[in-house]
């Protein structure tokens, strides 16, 4: 269980708190990643030689991995390791992440002849 607290009232201005945010989304884009492929922690295992209980430790809370470990594991799952980096911004002498505004994307299925003519 993370040391830090999760709420943005009471979070810390410790670095180490954005180390082990680093780290929890690393894990998370790890087991995302094994879920897309359908892989198992002893399929992974396998794929990168070393044992379940090394991808378990991976993949629990806490542990420090290298980008290298991270390339290695996205590579055997498929995917390519990818890093963003945001501004931190202080409000009211709180850190808080940046956070930009979600791009909705709707996709319709409606057919042309299902719509009413625009033309008057």
């Amino acid at each position: 269980m993370s040391k830090f607290p999760m709420s943005h009232d009471d979070f810390s201005n410790d670095p180490e708190y954005y180390e082990e945010l680093t780290i929890l989304k690393a894990q998370e884009r790890i087991s995302l990643a094994m879920e897309n492929a359908g892989v198992t922690k002893a399929d992974l295992a396998r794929k990168i030689n070393k044992s379940k209980a090394f991808v378990t430790r991976l993949l629990s809370d806490g542990h420090n991995m290298t980008i290298r470990t991270y390339s290695n594991i996205l590579f055997h799952l498929g995917e390519e390791a990818r890093f963003l980096s945001r501004p931190i911004e202080k409000k009211e002498g709180l850190l808080f992440t940046f956070k930009p505004k979600p791009k909705i994307i709707m996709r319709s299925r409606l057919k042309v002849s299902d719509c009413e003519s625009l033309s008057a």
